[in-house]
């Protein structure tokens, strides 16, 4: 009977094995031309609003690449859902505009500036953890250059906007809050005009205290203005 020495069935077994690797190993070549192709794409064309998922034809086009592509739409479907949450301050504003609104609803904004440092709190983790996936990727240099320019537009840029406008927009929601509780407990000191958009305040010491608030509302809107200003900058 012909047999073969076990050690020989080793060898033989290691060769395979190399082989099979290296038939594998061949459509790298095309995935990473392939990915790198997509990415140059979305570099020059999309937006985090303008992204796409990527489907199966996709993924078995770019292999193991589509991976680190999903790190991308991951961070952009969760940036997506802190950007729903933050619709809510646009529905309370229909109820504050004017001073009488703002009087009798004033408490609604103190749950909204809450809502605001918690998006604000799951964006920073979830760029941590994009970030910390990221650095553990294993690209070649060809497709590094290319990726880093996809991050940078869809997740860095995207999440330092936000970072640097949110500060100033709970500062402004903070005053505007301080506003309304001083009309609400001041009912009875305060007169504001029909249409609701000035209100008199004949009390000196009262007065002090309504133009002192009027002054860091002014100085909360010009920070905001700089900081909506900073990010269309970049």
């Amino acid at each position: 009977m012909f047999s073969i020495p076990s050690r020989h069935l080793a060898v033989l077994g290691a060769v395979c094995a190399m082989l099979f690797l290296a038939g594998c190993g061949s459509k790298e070549p095309e995935q990473r031309k392939a990915f790198i192709a997509f990415m140059e794409y979305a570099v020059a064309h999309w937006t985090t609003d303008s992204m796409q998922t990527l489907d199966h034809q996709q993924k078995e086009k770019f292999g193991p690449y589509a991976d680190h592509y999903q790190i991308i739409v991951d961070f952009n479907a969760a940036m997506s859902e802190g950007n729903k949450a933050l619709s809510e301050p646009n529905k309370v504003q229909q109820k504050l505009t004017n001073l009488k609104q703002l009087q009798d609803n004033w408490q609604q904004i103190a749950p909204l500036r809450s809502q605001m440092t918690r998006v604000a709190d799951s964006l920073a983790g979830d760029l941590r953890k994009a970030e910390d996936l990221r650095a553990g990727l294993k690209q070649p240099d060809d497709v590094k250059s290319v990726y880093d320019k996809l991050f940078a537009k869809l997740v860095t840029t995207p999440a330092k906007a936000i970072r640097t406008v949110m500060p100033s927009l709970q500062e402004t929601f903070q005053v505007t809050e301080e506003k309304g509780q001083f009309l609400s407990e001041n009912r009875g000191a305060v007169k504001i005009s029909p249409l609701g958009m000035s209100v008199d305040v004949p009390d000196p010491a009262l007065a002090s205290k309504w133009k002192e608030i009027l002054k860091r509302e002014e100085a909360a809107g010009r920070h905001l203005l700089n900081a909506i200003a900073e990010v269309a900058a970049q």
